[in-house]
């Protein structure tokens, strides 16, 4: 992690399939998710095949570096904002972040596993996401101090 560490953006979707909307701050909530995502609201494309899994998947984080590194694979122009994750950070090694705890202002996430771009992700874009994003595909994490994300803030990164 650099000193830079950012929060760039924060998407969510109020149901399955919906288009990820850019906000500019929202509330994270303990063990539920962004308000107003579809996670939180368990009508995420994955709730109801596997309520267990729609748990694990409070928030979900991508680096901007990985984004570019997927488009710089595909040869695309693939916004950030379509590749369905809800946080966009740079500055942060979100895969050796696995286990850490990330604070972002009062928030505090504890990151607890890869978030691999799936099929539905590929079929959604028409584009091969599984090579793009492969070893790329951001983490998910848990919310466990809620309080208020908004972009621009700094993360700061605390080992586990």
């Amino acid at each position: 992690m650099t000193e830079q560490a950012r929060l760039l953006d924060i998407f969510i979707a109020p149901d399955a399939g919906a288009p990820m909307q850019s906000v500019e701050r929202c509330w994270a909530l303990v063990e539920t998710g962004l308000e107003g995502d579809r996670y939180a609201r368990r009508c995420g494309t994955f709730s109801a095949r596997n309520p267990a899994v729609a748990g694990s998947r409070p928030v979900s984080l991508i680096a901007a570096e990985a984004v570019a590194e997927c488009n710089e694979r595909l040869g695309t122009d693939i916004a950030a904002q379509v590749m369905r994750r809800n946080l966009l950070v740079s500055g942060i090694d979100l895969k050796a972040a696995i286990g850490s705890v990330l604070y972002i202002g009062e928030v505090e996430l504890e990151v607890m596993s890869t978030c691999p771009p799936c099929s539905y992700l590929s079929r959604l874009l028409g584009a091969d996401m599984r090579a793009g994003l492969r070893n790329l595909g951001g983490v998910r994490a848990t919310v466990r101090e809620p309080g208020e994300l908004e972009v621009g803030t700094a993360i700061e990164l605390v080992p586990g």
